[in-house]
Parts: structure tokens; C-alpha cells; sequence
């Protein structure tokens, strides 16, 4: 933290994690410890912190058309094109498997669901993502998924750390996360519906739930609208 390298909220998240292992091995061992009261007397005060999007036409130049991403491993330099293109997160899309990408579909896309072990963040973040422009480029490299990063944290780290050291973030506060909020901002601009968005995203809709939902050739249309090249 005094680095600037991580924030409050990653510190508490790992204490949590920690707190959790220590649970498990105190009931094992019957150990009279109340972690939650413990944890909680050390937990880091958060501030509310906004993410700025890139603007698109940076990461078209910077992230995607130029050599300056080239110092990153290949499955790193792939998720930041994954991600430009399907505005998924990070653990989202390292925890797809050979089976959640159809490359070989009239519509290339990818399939986010969750399967044992392996959660969504929330129920609606289960959803199928058209691949295009860059995206679709990035999983033709991985049609098996991402096999060197199991750990979102880790690669989202490995990436910010690259970013910071290579000048490659226009504010402190820009982040490989930062690449959701462009996709999101991009759509928009596009003039796409909300509900289009929604499903891109993976966010709750607002209201009653109807129906089936968008269709993937729709997404698809969209998708090409915003689609970044290589």
C-alpha cells in the first residue's frame, strides 16, 4: 500500500482469505479462537475509489496497435485483448475452459457459467460473449483457455505492475479493470440499449426479469459496432 502497488480493499480481501484458512485448521484442531472477532479488529478502512476507462482510442494505439505491450508473457498480452473486446473480468475469463469457447460456431463466442469450484461473482453473470476484433484474435492463440494464470489476482498484479512500470496508465487510478469500464462507456457511445449492455456486462437488470433475453446475434451486432482491430 505505501507503494501504491495494491489498495485497502486487495488487503482486507487476502485477510479474508487468511481468516478463512485459519477457521478451517482452528475447527480441525478445536481451537477455541473467534477469527471473525479477530479479523475484524484489523481490517483497513476503504475509500471509495473510481476507475477511469480508458479512452478507446488509447487502447487501440497503445494497448493494441503498437509494440508497447510486448514485454508481457503472451497470456497476459492476450487477456488485455480479451478483455478490450468482451469487457468480461479478469476472473472470468481465466476461469474459462476448452469446452466455454466455440471458435468453430457461426457466431464465435465464449461462454461464462459457473461449474464446480468455480463461482460467478453474482447470478447473472452467467453469459454467452461474441468474440470479435481483438477478443476473437486472443482465444484463436487460446482455444483451450488460459492455462498459465489460475489466479485472477495474480495476472491482474502481474499486468498493473507492467502498466505502472512502463507509463502505460494515464492516471494512477487507470487499471487493468479500467478496460470494463471502457467496453461499457464504448457501448454507449454506440448508442446500444441498456438491456444489450446489461447482458454484455453481466449486471442485473432493473425490474422484472422476462423472457429469454437478448439473442446472440444481436450482442453480435453491437459488438462488431465498437469491435477494436489489430
Amino acid at each position: 500500500m505505501e507503494t501504491e502497488q495494491i489498495v485497502a480493499a486487495t488487503v482486507n480481501k487476502n485477510l479474508m482469505y487468511l481468516r478463512d484458512m485459519l477457521q478451517t485448521v482452528g475447527i480441525a484442531y478445536e481451537i477455541e479462537t473467534d477469527f471473525d472477532v479477530l479479523f475484524s479488529k484489523i481490517r483497513l478502512k476503504e475509500l471509495e475509489q473510481s476507475r477511469p476507462p480508458f479512452e478507446a482510442s488509447y487502447v487501440q494505439e497503445v494497448f493494441l496497435s503498437s509494440n508497447k505491450l510486448n514485454g508481457l508473457n503472451a497470456e497476459a498480452r492476450l487477456l488485455v485483448f480479451a478483455m478490450a473486446d468482451t469487457g468480461a473480468r479478469e476472473s472470468e475469463l481465466i476461469g474459462l475452459r476448452e469446452d466455454d469457447i466455440f471458435l468453430d460456431e457461426d457466431i464465435p463466442h465464449i461462454w461464462i457459467r459457473p461449474r464446480k469450484n468455480h463461482s460467478l461473482k453474482t447470478a447473472t453473470s452467467e453469459r454467452k460473449i461474441p468474440l470479435v476484433g481483438a477478443s476473437l484474435y486472443a482465444f484463436q492463440q487460446l482455444p483451450a483457455g488460459f492455462m498459465h494464470y489460475r489466479n485472477a489476482d495474480t495476472v491482474s498484479s502481474t499486468i498493473n505492475k507492467y502498466f505502472r512500470e512502463n507509463d502505460l496508465k494515464p492516471t494512477p487510478q487507470h487499471s487493468l479493470y479500467s478496460l470494463r469500464h471502457t467496453f461499457k462507456d464504448w457501448l454507449r457511445d454506440a448508442e446500444a440499449p441498456e438491456e444489450i449492455i446489461d447482458e454484455l456486462m453481466g449486471h442485473k437488470k432493473s425490474g422484472p426479469k422476462y423472457g429469454r433475453g437478448h439473442i446472440l446475434e444481436r450482442k453480435y451486432e453491437w459488438l462488431k459496432k465498437i469491435e477494436f482491430s489489430l
